[in-house]
């Protein structure tokens, strides 16, 4: 039995559900929202809750129970409360701004990168570098905010991102403190002066070290002497 599907989905006061068929309609203060749950789902109203249960057993029916119970609870609370994502961008230069309804950024490229916003969706620029998104429908916010970030994935290793902060990966980390962990000819114990650090990072000084190392390590050959 699912766990979320048999939860009753509470309609708070000023939010009309109305059923019609399979299709169930959420109307509230911030707008009206509507889906059709599938056919293995029954959806019932009784007092102030929508209580949902399964036609038949199936794998099909048990997955969508806890589907349909979700997606119908997503509705009450975006018709009351809505919904808001907040992105980031991190980087040089980076910076967004509101041209009327539509969001332009600007991100690295030639060009200012603009968004229409889609019906029900709107946004909001509070900083540069702050975007926000808001809407009544979850999944049409979240998408929006997918997209987005997008337009210029995160890089963890120069800590530039667009719409989401950057954190920069703990190996590369590792690697610049301490430079020496792939030289292989100096042990992690010994510390290094500023000039042989300096040396250390030229690749050309590490296959030198490497090939002296090797030279100095291989067996010598046998000499055979001449008698007279």
């Amino acid at each position: 039995m699912s766990r979320i599907g048999k939860k009753a989905v509470a309609v708070p006061n000023g939010v009309t559900v109305t059923l019609d068929g399979q299709t169930v309609s959420v109307k509230g203060p911030k707008g009206q929202l509507a889906w059709t749950v599938a056919d293995e789902i029954e959806v019932r109203q009784e007092g102030g809750e929508l209580l949902l249960s399964k036609r038949q057993d199936t794998t099909r029916a048990q997955a969508m129970w806890g589907l349909s119970r979700t997606l119908i609870n997503n509705m009450v609370v975006g018709v009351t409360q809505g919904y808001e994502e907040t992105l980031e961008l991190v980087g040089v230069g980076y910076r967004a701004q509101m041209k009327g309804s539509a969001l332009s950024m600007q991100l690295g490229f030639s060009h200012d990168v603009d968004i229409q916003p889609p019906a029900g969706v709107a946004f909001a620029v509070p900083k540069q570098t702050e975007i926000k998104i808001s809407g009544i429908d979850k999944q049409v916010v979240g998408e929006i905010a997918a997209r987005i970030r997008r337009i210029r994935p995160p890089e963890p290793y120069m800590a530039r991102a667009c719409a989401m902060p950057a954190r920069r990966s703990a190996a590369r980390k590792a690697r610049r403190s301490k430079p020496w962990r792939s030289l292989l000819v100096t042990p992690p114990s010994v510390a290094l002066s500023a000039s042989a650090l300096a040396f250390a990072r030229c690749p050309l000084a590490v296959r030198a070290c490497r090939s002296s190392v090797r030279r100095r390590t291989s067996t010598p050959r046998s000499s055979t002497m001449r008698t007279a």
